[in-house]
C-alpha cells in the first residue's frame, strides 16, 4: 500500500514537471568552444537524463566485470566446499561401520577439500586410530587443542588413547584439563570421578559426586551412598595411617549418609573402640543393625567385648533380636552364637526360624552342622546338606556390572567400577567358599578380595557418542 502511493506521488509529479515543461519550453544555451548549442528546455532535460542512464549503465557494467573474478572463486570453494562435507560424511559413516579402508580414503579426500576443518581434522584421527596409528591420531588431536571450539573434542581423543595405553596419571591430568574447560559437561565429570577414585583422590572425588549430582546426573539417594563410601574409604587410609581421630570423623560421616553399608558401620565401630568409646561403637552398630542387618555387623557386634565367654556374648547379643526381631539375619547370627556357646537347643531353634523365613544353602549348611555337634545320625546330617544343594543362595556382594559375586566388599567391581558391589541375592548359585562349612556370620571364612582394578581401567571414552557409546 506504501509503495502504491510512492508510485502515484511520483507519477503526479513527473506528470505536473511534463505539463509545466510544455506550457513553458523556455531556451537553453550552451557555448564551448567557439560553438553556441540552442535548444528547448524538455529536450536538455532529457538528454542529460539519458546521458545519466548510460553512464550509470557502464559504470554497472564495470562494476559487474570487475567482480565476476571474485564471483567465480566463490562459486568454486562452494562447490569444493559441498564435496568436502559429502567426503566427510561418508567417512564418517566408514568409520562408524569399521570400514578401515573407507574412512582412510573419505579422510584424504575430506581434508584435501576441507584443510583445517575440526570435522575434516576429526575425521582424520579417527580414520587413524582404526588404522592402528595412534600416533599420527595423537599429532591430530593435539593440533585440534589450539581451537577453541575443538579443544574439548580433542582433550576427549587424547583421554581414551591415555586409557587405552593405561596411563593413568596422562588420564587423570587430561580430564583435568577438560574439566576446566567445560565443568558441565556430564561425560567429562563422569570421567573424572572415575579417574579420581582409581588413583585414591578420595577428597577430589567427593567434588566430583557433588557435580554429578548438581548437573543432575545421578539420583540424591545415589549421591549420598558414594559420599558415604568415600568417607569410608578415607577413614581406612587416615586409621592406616595412625591418624585415628581423622579415621573417626570420617568414618562417622559414613555412618551418618549411609547407617545400612555395614563396611562403614564395622570401620566405625573399630575407630570408635580405638578411641576408647565403646559405648558409641555399639551404638553405631545398633543403629546399623536397626537399618539393614548383615553378617558384617553382628560378627563385630559380637566381638565388642574382650573376654567374655561364649554365653554371655550370646546374651548381650540377644540385642539384635530386640532390633530386627523377624530378620532372617538375626536367628542366623543367633544361631551361630547360641552353637559356639554349646546351646544346640537354642541353635536349632534360631535356624529353624529363620528357614521359615528364608530357605538358603547357608541355613540348610548350619543346620548340618547343629545336627553333626548334636550327634545326629549322618543320614540326617547327609539331608541338610542335600536340602543345602538345591536351596537358593544366601544374599553376597554382587557386582551390578558384571555380576560377579564376593563374599566380601571392595570399593571396585572386578570389572574396575567405583561403588558397584551392593549386598543381595546373587543372580545364580555359586560357591563363594572351597568347603560345604555352615559358617555364615560369626565363623565364617572369606575368599580373597576382589581383584583391584586393572591400570588401564574400564572407562571407555568414545571420540564420538553416535560411533562407540561411553560407559555410563
Amino acid at each position: 500500500m506504501i509503495r502504491l502511493m510512492v508510485f502515484l506521488v511520483v507519477t503526479a509529479a513527473l506528470a505536473f514537471l511534463a505539463a509545466w515543461l510544455a506550457d513553458n519550453p523556455g531556451q537553453v544555451t550552451v557555448e564551448v568552444a567557439g560553438y553556441v548549442v540552442q535548444t528547448r528546455l524538455g529536450v536538455m532535460l532529457g538528454l542529460v537524463a539519458a546521458l545519466g542512464f548510460v553512464l550509470a549503465l557502464l559504470l554497472e557494467l564495470l562494476g559487474w566485470l570487475r567482480r565476476t573474478p571474485r564471483r567465480l572463486r566463490v562459486r568454486r570453494e562452494r562447490v569444493r566446499e559441498r564435496k568436502g562435507y559429502q567426503e566427510l560424511s561418508m567417512g564418517l559413516i566408514a568409520a562408524a561401520a569399521g570400514d578401515l579402508t573407507g574412512a582412510r580414503v573419505h579422510s584424504q579426500r575430506a581434508q584435501r577439500l576441507l584443510g583445517s576443518d575440526p570435522a575434516a581434522m576429526l575425521l582424520s584421527a579417527q580414520a587413524a586410530q582404526l588404522d592402528g596409528r595412534e600416533d599420527v591420531a595423537r599429532e591430530r588431536f593435539e593440533a585440534m587443542l589450539g581451537n577453541r571450539e575443538t579443544e574439548l573434542l580433542a582433550l576427549r581423543g587424547l583421554l581414551a588413547q591415555a586409557l587405552r595405553a593405561g596411563d593413568r596419571e596422562e588420564a587423570l591430568r587430561l580430564a583435568r584439563r577438560a574439566y576446566a574447560r567445560s565443568p558441565n559437561t556430564p561425560w567429562v565429570v563422569t570421567t573424572l570421578l572415575d579417574l579420581q577414585t582409581r588413583s585414591g583422590l578420595w577428597h577430589e572425588a567427593l567434588r566430583s559426586v557433588d557435580d554429578l549430582q548438581r548437573l543432575r546426573q545421578i539420583e540424591p539417594a545415589t549421591a549420598a551412598r558414594r559420599r558415604a563410601v568415600l568417607h569410608h574409604m578415607l577413614a581406612l587410609a587416615q586409621r592406616d595411617r595412625g591418624q585415628s581421630r581423622e579415621a573417626l570423623k570420617h568414618a562417622r560421616r559414613t555412618l551418618e549418609l549411609a547407617p545400612g553399608f555395614a563396611p562403614g558401620a564395622v570401620l566405625f565401630a573399630e575407630c570408635a573402640r580405638q578411641a576408647g568409646r565403646s559405648a558409641e561403637a555399639r551404638k553405631g552398630l545398633e543403629r546399623a543393625w536397626g537399618t539393614q542387618p548383615h553378617p558384617m555387623i553382628a560378627r563385630a557386634y559380637a566381638e565388642l567385648v574382650q573376654n567374655e565367654t561364649a554365653q554371655e556374648r550370646l546374651k548381650r547379643c540377644q540385642r539384635l533380636a530386640e532390633l530386627q526381631p523377624n530378620r532372617f539375619e538375626t536367628h542366623i547370627a543367633l544361631g551361630e552364637l547360641a552353637l559356639a556357646a554349646g546351646d544346640h537347643a537354642k541353635a536349632r531353634g534360631h535356624v529353624e526360624r529363620a528357614l521359615a523365613l528364608a530357605p538358603t544353602a547357608g541355613a540348610y549348611r548350619l543346620m548340618a552342622e547343629i545336627a553333626r555337634r548334636s550327634g545326629e545320625p549322618p543320614e540326617q546330617i547327609q539331608t541338610w546338606l542335600e536340602k543345602a544343594v538345591d536351596a537358593p543362595p544366601d544374599h553376597a556382594w554382587v557386582c551390578e556390572q558384571t555380576g560377579w559375586i564376593s563374599a566380601e566388599w571392595s570399593p571396585f567391581g572386578p570389572g574396575g567400577l567405583f561403588d558397584s558391589l551392593r549386598w543381595t541375592t546373587p543372580p545364580k548359585v555359586q560357591a563363594l567358599r572351597g568347603d560345604e562349612g555352615p559358617a555364615m556370620v560369626i565363623t565364617q571364612d572369606h575368599p580373597p578380595a576382589p581383584p583391584a582394578p586393572a591400570a588401564s581401567g574400564s572407562t571407555d571414552l568414545a571420540i564420538l557418542p553416535e560411533l562407540a557409546p561411553a560407559r555410563a
